[in-house]
C-alpha cells in the first residue's frame, strides 16, 4: 500500500550521510535510538559522526563490537538549549569515565543543518526514524553510568594504547 511506503521514506541531516550513517542502519544505532527513546533527527550532526566513529573505533581498532553500555560509560545524552525538535540533543564526553584514554573531540562543521535534509528509503517502517513532532523528554537513562566489568579494563588498555600512538575520533572519522 502507499502508506506502507510513504513510511518507509524517512529524512535524515545531510551531514549523516556525511558521517557514513546509510540504510540499512546498524544494530548499534537502533539500539542507540531505542536506548534513549530518541528519534534520528534528535542527534544534532556531531553525534552522528561520533556514533559512527565510536563503532568503528570499536570495531575496527579496539575489536569488540559496540554497546549502548560501552557508549553510556564513555558518553551522556544531553538536551540542548531551544526547543528545537531536530539536532535537539547531544551526546557529551565523560572525562572521569573514560580516565582519559578516549579523546573525543569532534566538530564538525554543521552550518545550517536543520534545512539540510536528505530523504532515504528503508526496508522496513520505524516510528524512530520519523520526523519527530516534539523535542525528546530527558530521562535518567540519558545519564553516564560506569561499567564495572572485567573486560573493560582490555578496552581501556587498549584505548590508551591508541592514545598513546595519537590517533583520536577526529582520525577515525578521516
Amino acid at each position: 500500500p502507499q502508506a506502507d511506503l510513504v513510511a518507509t521514506i524517512i529524512p535524515l541531516h545531510l551531514h549523516a550521510l556525511f558521517s557514513g550513517l546509510l540504510p540499512p542502519f546498524s544494530d548499534f544505532f537502533s539500539a542507540v535510538l531505542a536506548h534513549y527513546q530518541v528519534h534520528a533527527l534528535h542527534l544534532d550532526p556531531g553525534s552522528i559522526v561520533l556514533l559512527s566513529a565510536f563503532a568503528f573505533l570499536c570495531e575496527a581498532f579496539v575489536g569488540i563490537p559496540p554497546s549502548v553500555a560501552l557508549l553510556r560509560h564513555f558518553f551522556s545524552l544531553q538536551l540542548n538549549l531551544g526547543r528545537h525538535c531536530s539536532g535537539c540533543v547531544s551526546l557529551r564526553a565523560v572525562d572521569a569515565a573514560a580516565g582519559g584514554a578516549l579523546d573525543a573531540r569532534l566538530s564538525p562543521n554543521a552550518d545550517g543543518f536543520r534545512r539540510q535534509w536528505v530523504y532515504v528509503d528503508i526496508a522496513e517502517p520505524n516510528p524512530l526514524l520519523q520526523i519527530p513532532s516534539v523535542p525528546p523528554e530527558p530521562s535518567p537513562g540519558w545519564q553516564h553510568e560506569e561499567l564495572d566489568d572485567p573486560w573493560l579494563a582490555l578496552v581501556l588498555a587498549r584505548l590508551v594504547e591508541l592514545k598513546k600512538a595519537r590517533v583520536t575520533m577526529a582520525m577515525v572519522v578521516r
